[in-house]
């Protein structure tokens, strides 16, 4: 997927129209026009807006790849003392655990593997 179909696909899917991201970004509509056509490419401080914007890293704008990002937690966690009365599995114990750490987890790209 391209930069510019990756950049129109997040503006859509948050309901910002081209007027409402250049408004964000200070850009003209034609800019981000022409960014979703891949006509041109964005400079380093609008790439780090729209990353900040959309929440996703520079690299998976630029790069060419299929895959949505991931929300990678970097925060260490202790299963091996779960409550075996109240989960059967570390997996079910963990998952519960987030879903009480991290209200928002029904968000997609939160993957439990």
């Amino acid at each position: 997927m391209s930069f510019g179909e990756k950049l129109k696909k997040m503006r859509n899917e948050v309901g910002l129209s081209q007027q409402a991201l250049a408004d964000c970004l200070h850009v003209s509509r034609q800019a981000i026009t022409k960014w979703e056509n891949d006509c041109g490419m964005p400079d380093m401080i609008n790439l780090k807006a729209i990353s900040k914007l959309f929440n996703v890293s520079i690299d998976y704008l630029l790069d060419n790849i299929q895959k949505e990002p991931r929300i990678v937690l970097t925060e260490n966690f202790d299963l091996n003392d779960f409550d075996k009365d109240k989960y059967k599995t570390k997996y079910i114990a963990f998952e519960a655990m987030l879903k009480k750490r991290y209200p928002p987890y029904s968000h997609p790209s939160i993957n439990i593997y």
